[in-house]
């Protein structure tokens, strides 16, 4: 159910494990995301900006988890 939270975020996780993310490495978490954006046209340059706005989130987060 796409409206339930818990079903969105395990079909969220699933799809960024599919597009590679679960290789665990800062470039595959990056193409992951922008799979997870634009499907088949991750190469696309919004793709990549999407992208790297994933990752310097992920980066604060970091950050705000583990300093």
């Amino acid at each position: 159910d796409p409206w339930d939270i818990e079903d969105a975020f395990v079909a969220a996780g699933v799809k960024l494990a599919q597009g590679g993310a679960n290789a665990r490495t800062e470039n595959a978490e990056w193409k992951a995301a922008q799979i997870y954006f634009a499907g088949s046209r991750y190469e696309s340059a919004t793709a990549q900006r999407y992208g790297n706005m994933v990752m310097s989130q992920a980066e604060e987060f970091q950050k705000q988890l583990f300093d």
